[in-house]
């Protein structure tokens, strides 16, 4: 909660590897992690790359790849002032979208 936050969910052209020499990371929590972003990911779709690149790794997760999820993190953390806002009483609307199209979207009085 007191982290600082980033304007990237992860660094632009990272690459991580399989033989990677550090120190091992706590599996359990990674995977708690990396699973809870995953859930992110349907809402906020920006957050898919980084994810996707974290993801590969949920079986042998080292130091760096506990960072880049933490990165991810901290990206969320600036993040949490965006949203839709409307008055009470007009209706609850919504639309995702992908590039210039909607995919998905609802409206509610």
């Amino acid at each position: 909660m007191d982290c600082n936050a980033v304007k990237n969910s992860i660094v632009p052209r990272t690459k991580f590897s399989r033989k990677d020499a550090r120190p091992k990371a706590n599996a359990t929590q990674f995977k708690q992690v990396v699973d809870s972003l995953m859930y992110l990911t349907a809402t906020i779709p920006d957050l898919m790359y980084g994810v996707s690149l974290v993801n590969r790794f949920m079986s042998n997760p080292t130091k760096t790849h506990s960072f880049a999820t933490k990165t991810i993190l901290r990206y969320l953390k600036g993040t949490t002032v965006i949203g839709f806002f409307t008055r009470k009483e007009s209706m609850y609307e919504f639309v995702f979208s992908i590039g210039s199209g909607p995919v998905s979207w609802s409206s509610k009085k």
